[in-house]
């Protein structure tokens, strides 16, 4: 079966990290949170989830992202923003891809607070290749 790292950052994230970390506690086989430093209850709702919790001086946002990923053990990845969550569709989508071997997949979903047209597609990829984003706006 294919193991997938789940790499999300933070930065006072508790309002948003508990529905994310549910969201993906079932398809994640490790699950790293690299926090610049929070002052709310972030770590611990991270901690209650299992999640390991790195702090790390903010780099910039695709500086932290690499980070994150440099310290994935597993070679797939998945990087989530605090503010996102998988529907159970994609849920269910992941953890069929999982069984049957790892192939490269992308997925859409809604940021919190967010309408349809800020929808935002992700390529789910090997880890050390390139991580590619696309919203539906034509931002990559």
């Amino acid at each position: 079966m294919t193991k997938l790292s789940v790499i999300i950052i933070t930065f006072n994230e508790e309002r948003n990290i508990g529905r994310c970390l549910q969201s993906v506690k079932e398809i994640a086989d490790e699950i790293i949170v690299v926090d610049s430093f929070s002052t709310d209850e972030t770590q611990n709702i991270c901690e209650q989830f299992g999640a390991k919790f790195i702090s790390e001086k903010w780099r910039g946002y695709s500086a932290q992202k690499n980070f994150a990923n440099s310290l994935a053990s597993n070679n797939w990845i998945l990087s989530i923003d605090a503010d996102e969550a998988i529907s159970e569709e994609l849920k269910n989508s992941i953890k069929k891809w999982k069984s049957q071997g790892a192939t490269p997949v992308s997925y859409t979903h809604l940021r919190a607070h967010e309408t349809p047209e800020h929808l935002v597609c992700r390529l789910l990829l090997e880890k050390k290749k390139k991580q590619t984003r696309i919203t539906s706006n034509g931002e990559t």
